[in-house]
């Protein structure tokens, strides 16, 4: 039983269709789809992948005339779209868009309900099952429920219970939908095969220091001594900017001592060849030290049970080996954790190897073994297209 028909069954009320004043806010005379892309990290409505989405419908839509808004809240992140009417616009004003345009697709049920009363067409993406929460005004034919598959679970209504579960929709299925909703002809060409655990909209920047960088604010820059051990670069970068390092082998403890205002963490790598001392030094200074490792060392933990906790890095094999793929079709892809050493930039470990580098957000044709993927796998969005 939907939730309205509840609220009828219980106030002994009957259903009609519902009406929200409208105020009129200047429009172009476009058609429109209305996209409320909602990111707030404490909402069970938080759709992780919206930047993919937009990425597959967008050149398609503007082909054919129509330009995409929008709405939500400063809060939320502003996707490549045309309008912008994030915290610009009450629920008066909503509905006067609303009405003004062709479809409505996001996890406001407010704003689907809103879509639907108008009669407008409506992909929505549902956290719990949409018989409860789903658009109820509406014709049949005009709205598509897209349900988070719970893998067999019961769903909670409770705030952040669901977030894993909308996150297994796949980007492309919500593209389809929309060209569907819409009668558009248009064939996407890609199918997700693998999405990380912490690949977002949001990037991250590794920065191997082979040169000075220049920070834009006063974000600290991750500068990844692990992997390129060069103490006069760090020493200069701490002079340039705020710092997190990483690394696995003792960093001159001068240059820590000098610069310790600048560095808001180090992350030090546990292994066979490590310098518990070292760490004890780092941690006499006031700087704050996280360690960690990618091997087994429990014998080690006695060496650091002053300091803390040896975080174990889980290695991602298994879960990269297991992928299925179409032997037919070609493997592509992105991460949004980009390395940059000097002016390159690259997507994963490997290909810093080759010194093979990206374009940010494009994909790049897998042309190695994939288990080279694995320290990376968490940030990788891998996608198969047809040859």
């Amino acid at each position: 039983m939907h939730t309205v028909e509840k609220l009828s069954l219980n106030c002994g009320l009957k259903i009609d269709n519902p009406y929200l004043y409208q105020h009129y806010y200047p429009c172009s005379d476009k058609r429109k789809v209305i996209i409320s892309a909602q990111t707030n990290k404490d909402s069970n409505k938080n759709y992780k992948y919206w930047g993919e989405v937009i990425r597959l419908i967008k050149p398609r839509l503007n082909e054919v005339g129509f330009e995409l808004v929008q709405i939500g809240t400063q809060e939320d992140i502003l996707f490549d779209v045309d309008v912008d009417l994030r915290s610009k616009i009450g629920y008066n004003h909503l509905a006067y868009v609303i009405n003004k345009s062709d479809l409505f697709l996001g996890t406001s049920e407010i704003a689907a309900s809103v879509a639907s009363s108008l009669g407008k067409k409506v992909v929505s993406l549902h956290s719990t099952p949409s018989f409860y929460t789903g658009p109820f005004w509406g014709e049949a034919k005009d709205k598509i429920a897209i349900n988070c598959d719970f893998e067999g679970k019961k769903a909670f209504f409770e705030k952040n219970q669901n977030n894993f579960y909308v996150n297994k929709i796949k980007p492309e299925k919500i593209a389809r939908s929309v060209f569907e909703a819409l009668s558009i002809d248009q064939t996407i060409g890609e199918e997700v095969v693998y999405i990380g655990s912490r690949f977002d909209t949001v990037g991250i920047a590794s920065y191997v220091p082979v040169s000075v960088y220049q920070s834009r604010s006063n974000t600290a820059l991750e500068i990844r001594m692990d992997l390129e051990f060069n103490e006069e670069i760090l020493f200069h970068q701490l002079q340039a900017s705020n710092c997190v390092i990483v690394t696995d082998k003792p960093i001159n403890l001068n240059i820590l001592k000098t610069h310790k205002n600048r560095i808001a963490s180090l992350f030090y790598q546990v292994t066979e060849n490590d310098d518990p001392n070292f760490v004890k030094s780092v941690r006499s200074l006031g700087i704050s030290i996280t360690l960690f490792s990618k091997e087994d060392v429990s014998h080690k933990k006695i060496d650091y049970y002053e300091i803390g906790n040896i975080n174990f890095v889980e290695s991602k094999a298994s879960e990269i080996k297991d992928l299925k793929f179409d032997s037919n079709k070609e493997i592509f892809y992105k991460s949004n954790r980009i390395y940059k050493k000097g002016n390159s930039l690259f997507y994963t470990l490997e290909d810093l190897k080759r010194n093979s580098p990206c374009i940010l957000n494009q994909f790049k044709k897998l042309d190695f073994d994939l288990s080279a993927l694995q320290e990376d796998a968490d940030f990788l969005y891998i996608v198969e297209k047809s040859s």
